[in-house]
């Protein structure tokens, strides 16, 4: 069994107090409206409009096995309300160097300069301060200098409240782009922006709370019908195998869960999938990405209401 189960997605949701959402771009007829619930994090784009998002969660899912985050892994843009402390350890060039520095600018004579290099030898650690929400460091091998990031283990598999939202408009030489901050808070309270090139949106892996709330209402529960038509093998995500669907079969979608999908794709994050049972208590699983609507999943399977209508119209 391939079941990875992430997060129960909750019907019940917390209200929110409504924070302010400014946008730097003119509001016009071309901006889109959408309402909470209506989208998903992966569709935000330049002209969205980000009001309904303020009260909204930002979910953070579980890494898939063995993906590769790219820039996710260590995240330079999320800048904490908080200062908090990183261990710069130090190599030995840099003992000597910070060494050398310490005894001129003190004019420490043989002996202390000697003791104060043992201590700096034992210690090896300077505590540098940093903004950066739950930081961690490395060395640049070329420089020595310190890269502070937040790890993605900081984030993954937890809920961020979003604030408020701003778009900034990025547009070079008539190049439409756009760059995003979130104002979020952790579970305790922590307050963080979180900044976002606009067209770095899908490579979050993120997604939103009420979109998949939402989702979940129009779907767990509800029959579908596998369509006649064409190639009836799905994917199940359960296996790794393909599932079979008898034609003008019932199968019940039972919930959506966060799942690791061993299908070639290598994508680096858990994704949702509805989850079907058929009469005989046999299960597959189906990637939301392939929904359309909720009213026809993966074009095989479609809303009984909509395949009985679909027959009724073909029978007059």
């Amino acid at each position: 069994m391939r079941y990875l189960f992430v997060f129960a997605i909750l019907f019940a949701t917390p209200v929110f107090a409504q924070f302010e959402t400014r946008t730097s771009f003119p509001q016009s007829s071309d901006v889109k409206k959408t309402t909470p619930g209506e989208i998903d994090f992966v569709n935000i784009d330049c002209k969205t409009d980000l009001s309904s998002l303020t009260g909204d969660e930002v979910y953070f899912p579980t890494r898939a096995k063995g993906g590769q985050l790219g820039h996710m892994e260590k995240i330079k843009n999320m800048v904490s309300t908080k200062t908090s402390e990183v261990e710069d350890k130090l190599d030995w060039t840099e003992v000597y160097q910070r060494h050398t520095h310490i005894v001129n600018s003190r004019g420490l004579s043989g002996k202390e300069a000697d003791a104060l290099l043992e201590k700096m030898k034992q210690n090896g650690v300077v505590m540098t301060p940093t903004n950066v929400y739950k930081p961690e460091g490395e060395k640049y091998q070329s420089t020595h200098e310190l890269n502070i990031f937040t790890p993605y283990a900081a984030v993954e598999n937890k809920f961020f409240k979003i604030l408020s939202c701003e778009v900034i408009d990025k547009t070079v030489r008539s190049v439409a782009n756009c760059e995003f901050i979130f104002k979020l808070q952790d579970a305790d309270g922590e307050q963080l922006t979180w900044t976002v090139p606009g067209r770095g949106i899908n490579a979050t892996g993120a997604y939103l709370k009420k979109y998949l709330v939402e989702l979940k209402k129009r779907t767990a529960g509800n029959y579908y019908i596998a369509l006649k038509d064409g190639d009836n093998n799905v994917y199940n995500a359960i296996n790794g195998r393909d599932f079979r669907l008898v034609p003008e079969g019932r199968y019940q979608c039972t919930d959506i869960v966060f799942m690791n999908e061993d299908d070639g794709q290598s994508y680096p994050f858990c994704k949702p999938h509805f989850i079907f049972k058929d009469s005989t208590g046999g299960q597959f699983a189906i990637s939301t990405w392939k929904e359309t609507n909720a009213r026809l999943i993966a074009r095989k399977l479609m809303a009984e209401p909509d395949y009985v209508a679909k027959k009724a119209e073909e029978k007059r």
